[in-house]
């Protein structure tokens, strides 16, 4: 893979939207081994099954006083 495209974030929307648990599971697959080549693949994402499968690091942007 040429260096200047593994340099550049790659941002993926909702990647497991639709799927059912094995196609989840193969995309969190298929993002850790990207993530292992050295890509920065940034995930945004409501599904927490899959934020658990992936094993990924989790940032939370919404302000304390909307949790509820």
């Amino acid at each position: 893979m040429s260096m200047v495209l593994r340099d550049i974030p790659k941002l993926i929307d909702e990647p497991t939207s639709g799927l059912d648990y094995a196609h989840m599971l193969e995309v969190s697959r298929l993002l850790r081994e990207l993530a292992k080549q050295g890509l920065c693949v940034v995930v945004i994402t409501h599904d927490g099954e899959f934020l658990r499968e992936s094993g990924a690091q989790t940032a939370d942007w919404m302000p304390k006083e909307r949790h509820r």
